[in-house]
């Protein structure tokens, strides 16, 4: 087979999301993408040896990063005899260059450097192009807008100082503008988020929704408009509560509004210490919950090996239960069939939007539900290193520097 760009022999990739329409391979995208190369997406350098006959020329990083965002992976760089790096893809081991055809000779893909979109972008020139090719890209395939956001809060949009990164304010403002849904889906109660949708400017805002508990409640932030809750039968609750001050980890049990929290260790109350609606109790007894609805329960404890041991001795309540982690130090118990994923269809349906315009965003296990389920499913820089293999697309930066910002770029 005569390749119109070098890649390896096998190369078998599919688009690490559904939201390209049109491409199904590197093959389309490269078939696609000689239709809208053109002068201005070149690098100015360049761009008056551009013609029509050689349209890779000056294209390698944009098309690289590009590519980033629709097959995953990572860019890599060839270095030129100009200071310079040709900007290539590495996706599950398998190499592709859609722009070598400008080169007469072959180059050499051994001797290579990993390339930031950090670095790249920061010449604002380079970003425009970026963006100027990726906008004839979605005009070429007829790719659909995403309509809803959901992101998980903390470690995902909010740093361990507890405030959000100035970028990640911007941009999602940008989306208000635009019309696009964000949502913080949270693992807390949705009384505990009130202070972050003043910081984002959704406070009381209709039509502007919260996912909480992992999805076992969805609010409208006007007034805070209950539209969907489930809590946790009261003998399952029970046997949770019974079994969790058997082993070595603080048991925090979840109402509409507050957490009470059993065993509390000194590490625990440190790392809950300035979070809302936090109560210490000292005794081992739920009877002064009687009649209020509980919606999940939290093992905690900072060793995460140790909280994955545990779950060997929830085997006779799985058909239960929606066993989940979160921060590293949460294992975390919700009616079955209740988690991150089902609420975004849940809330997805309840608002009409297809499936196919959702996007996630997350870090840890209790989002991967959503990031498995939405059209475009994000992890950030800092996601659970055992995690990261499982998300279709990843974040260069964390969320200490603005990871959500980069995603809303890269993906809307």
């Amino acid at each position: 087979m005569n390749k119109p760009f070098y890649c390896d022999d096998q190369i078998f990739l599919k688009p690490a999301d559904s939201t390209w329409p049109g491409i199904e391979s590197v093959y389309d995208l490269y078939n696609i993408l000689c239709d809208v190369w053109c002068a201005d997406t070149c690098a100015p350098r360049m761009r008056e040896e551009w013609s029509e006959e050689n349209k890779t020329l000056g294209q390698c990083s944009v098309t690289a990063f590009l590519a980033q965002d629709i097959f995953g992976g990572k860019v890599y760089g060839v270095p030129l005899s100009d200071g310079n790096y040709h900007c290539f893809n590495v996706v599950n081991g398998q190499k592709f260059d859609l722009t070598s055809a400008q080169f007469k000779e072959d180059l050499d893909y051994g001797n290579v450097t990993e390339q930031f979109r950090g670095v790249h972008f920061a010449k604002e020139e380079k970003h425009q192009r970026y963006l100027k090719l990726k906008q004839l890209l979605k005009e070429k395939t007829g790719r659909k807008p995403i309509r809803l956001i959901v992101c998980d809060l903390d470690e995902t949009l909010i740093r361990k100082d507890r405030t959000i990164h100035p970028d990640c304010i911007a941009a999602i403002k940008y989306l208000q503008k635009k019309g696009v849904l964000f949502v913080p889906a949270t693992g807390r109660g949705y009384t505990t988020v009130n202070g972050t949708l003043k910081d984002l400017d959704l406070f009381e805002k209709e039509n502007q929704y919260v996912m909480s508990f992992n999805g076992g409640a969805l609010t409208e932030n006007r007034d805070t408009k209950v539209l969907y809750f489930r809590d946790m039968d009261r003998s399952l609750v029970q046997k949770l509560f019974e079994r969790g001050l058997r082993y070595d980890a603080a048991v925090r049990v979840y109402t509409a509004d507050m957490v009470y929290v059993f065993h509390m260790t000194e590490e625990e109350r440190q790392f809950s210490k300035g979070r809302s609606g936090v109560t210490e109790c000292a005794g081992e007894d739920l009877s002064f919950l009687d009649g209020q609805p509980i919606v999940k329960i939290v093992y905690a404890n900072s060793s995460f090996p140790y909280l994955r041991s545990i779950e060997d001795d929830m085997k006779d309540l799985k058909d239960e239960l929606d066993i989940t982690y979160s921060s590293g130090r949460y294992m975390e118990f919700n009616p079955k069939g209740i988690n991150k994923g089902t609420g975004l269809q849940k809330l997805a349906d309840l608002l009409g939007i297809p499936m196919s315009q959702t996007m996630a965003i997350g870090d840890n296990f209790n989002d991967l539900p959503m990031i498995r389920a939405a059209a475009a499913g994000v992890g950030t820089a800092n996601t659970n290193s055992q995690m990261k293999r499982l998300c279709p697309h990843l974040t260069e930066r964390t969320c200490e520097e603005g990871a959500v910002a980069e995603a809303v770029e890269r993906f809307i």
